[in-house]
């Protein structure tokens, strides 16, 4: 049984798209632009639609995907001089730093009650056992507060130091 030949119109009608767009998908399909047969290029066509929609075509450009490297190759040189230079904290030694402020304020916190106890047993005017309880705790907070973040960066110049 001989395999009858179709034109490029004829195919392009076929499968319902324009002549150029057919020179596209034959490109693609790696198929003759002459002289081929209308059921292996439908099969193939149909073969490639599939591939697209699963998402197993596609095709990498060497250009593009050396500039991403690139791209992302000076993106990480920056945050590490960034590190370097103390202008960007790890998160790592941010949560080192935080959790041994946050230790250091509940033990302080913890310790009001015996550091006030004494004093309040002693005091009979509410006014003024609430007067010293609030000293303590603001003592216990500013203690946090006069923390000074500049340590931080030193810490990180110390431990990524060029």
């Amino acid at each position: 049984m001989a395999v009858s030949k179709t034109t490029q119109a004829q195919a392009a009608k076929h499968l319902g798209m324009s002549v150029n767009r057919l020179k596209q998908v034959l490109l693609q399909l790696n198929m003759p632009t002459r002289g081929f047969d209308l059921d292996e290029l439908r099969l193939n066509y149909i073969i490639g639609l599939r591939k697209t929609a699963s998402g197993r075509s596609r095709e990498y450009d060497l250009t593009q995907e050396r500039a991403r490297l690139a791209h992302w190759q000076a993106t990480k040189a920056e945050k590490e001089c960034a590190v370097m230079d103390g202008e960007l904290i790890p998160a790592d030694i941010i949560g080192e730093e935080w959790g041994s402020m946050i230790s250091a304020w509940r033990a302080r916190a913890r310790a009001i009650p015996s550091t006030v106890a004494p004093q309040v047993a002693i005091e009979k005017v509410v006014p003024k056992i609430h007067a010293m309880l609030l000293e303590a705790i603001d003592d216990a907070l500013q203690e946090m507060a006069d923390h000074d973040p500049n340590e931080l960066a030193e810490l990180t110049r110390k431990k990524y130091s060029r």
